[in-house]
């Protein structure tokens, strides 16, 4: 009986967070059919390349300490990693800021993006509001407040896509999109700070200067093996945006953004939910000192059994659905998201191995198989963009892809049948 309360519980959580998620992504997929008759490829190229650079950074600037929020069992040390958070990502945004001053023109010039360099005195804003967002977002898991979490989806996405769209009708070109993609991620963080306001009171009180060190000492594998495994994950994934920038401009780099996008949102919905409640529950588990290797892999079959149909149908239909969708200078990017889509399908089963490697501290083996991956890809993509094309390059990118996912899941897996917290 007690396990069925738990397992409805579970669902619960997951299908509040699905709610408001699946409504924001729904949101962003239906109004791409408008934005790409409003925007030009080479303009969500730049839009793409953006969101890259501040993917990077937004990893760096908290260190990932807001990770670990989620793990200790006392809430005063949750508290305190909030702050640490906190404080690391509003010094590392004054330090960007004086980067971009600096070498904005060379950084615009290397990607073979000029268009980015009037953008670039964005790039730490918007990297210091995502990782606002992923700071509290943490602090509200921890509380289970997911209807919360949930609505800041809603929010976030509603406000990018609704400016976007209207600063389209009146031609703002590249600045209607960064523009809406700023307002979206400040509203979202502003939905989190209202919640999160309610507890300023208590993490005053119990925030001190040497609990801040002791964590920051008890919990550096986050900023040594999680923050970097996270910056070169990041680097892997993005490697194809700055080859192609580089190799075949803006307008390629649009396509297999638009590619990207309309088939990473739909699983961002449901593999983000699960990944969120999973680890929050597993992680209270591993904390009473049970073993979560079943309930990895019931999650990971669960993923599995979820995404393989849709997965095929997108492999067969995709250049069609996105020329019928997004308009006739969309189709390559249906062939590109035919064959993307066998990366992402393994990408989307290994969400909860992802989530146990921070739970039962795997954080070194998971930065040494990024790094691999990382060269792997990199040298891959190099010699097919240099001696083939975007499409062979593509394909390539993507079954490196999946093999390297399916040796993480089966790793994880059998390295937590051994894993109990010790004490």
């Amino acid at each position: 009986m007690k396990t069925k309360v738990i397992n409805n519980k579970f669902t619960k959580n997951i299908l509040v967070l699905m709610s408001g998620t699946a409504f924001a992504q729904i949101l962003t997929i239906v109004s791409a059919p408008i934005l790409t008759r409003l925007y030009t490829p080479e303009e969500f190229g730049t839009l793409a390349i953006f969101s890259s650079i501040v993917m990077f950074l937004s990893i760096i600037i908290t260190l990932r300490y807001e990770v670990a929020i989620v793990l200790p069992k006392e809430k005063k040390d949750a508290a305190n990693l909030l702050v640490l958070s906190l404080s690391s990502a509003i010094i590392a945004t004054v330090l960007l800021f004086i980067i971009v001053i600096i070498f904005g023109d060379i950084i615009a010039n290397l990607l073979n993006a000029p268009k980015l360099e009037g953008w670039l005195m964005l790039v730490p804003v918007s990297a210091l509001l995502i990782g606002g967002y992923n700071i509290f977002n943490y602090w509200l898991t921890r509380n289970m407040k997911y209807k919360e979490i949930s609505l800041s989806r809603l929010v976030q996405s509603s406000g990018m896509v609704s400016t976007q769209i209207f600063s389209g009708f009146i031609g703002a070109g590249t600045k209607g999109l960064i523009g809406g993609q700023l307002i979206g991620q400040l509203l979202g963080l502003a939905v989190l700070l209202k919640q999160s306001w309610k507890d300023r009171s208590y993490i005053m009180k119990v925030t001190e200067n040497k609990e801040i060190k002791r964590l920051a000492v008890e919990y550096k594998d986050f900023p040594l093996y999680n923050s970097s495994q996270s910056l070169v994950n990041a680097v892997s994934s993005n490697v194809m945006l700055f080859v192609f920038s580089a190799y075949f401009g803006a307008g390629i780099v649009g396509l297999y953004s638009m590619a990207l996008r309309m088939i990473q949102l739909p699983a961002g919905v449901v593999s983000n939910a699960i990944k969120q409640v999973y680890f929050q529950r597993a992680s209270d588990s591993y904390n009473n000192g049970n073993n979560i290797y079943k309930q990895l892999i019931k999650a990971t079959m669960y993923l599995a059994i979820i995404g393989i149909i849709p997965s095929i149908l997108i492999f067969i239909f995709a250049p069609s659905l996105f020329e019928l969708a997004l308009g006739s200078s969309w189709r390559e990017a249906g062939n590109y998201a035919s064959w993307l889509i066998i990366w992402l399908f393994f990408g989307f089963m290994n969400t909860p191995s992802l989530a146990t490697i921070q739970i039962i501290g795997l954080q070194k083996m998971l930065l040494y198989y990024e790094i691999i991956l990382m060269i792997t890809r990199v040298i891959t993509i190099l010699i097919c963009s240099i001696h083939f094309n975007s499409m062979i390059a593509i394909i390539a990118y993507s079954c490196v892809g999946a093999f390297f996912n399916l040796i993480l899941i089966t790793t994880t897996i059998i390295l937590s049948k051994y894993k109990k917290r010790s004490y």
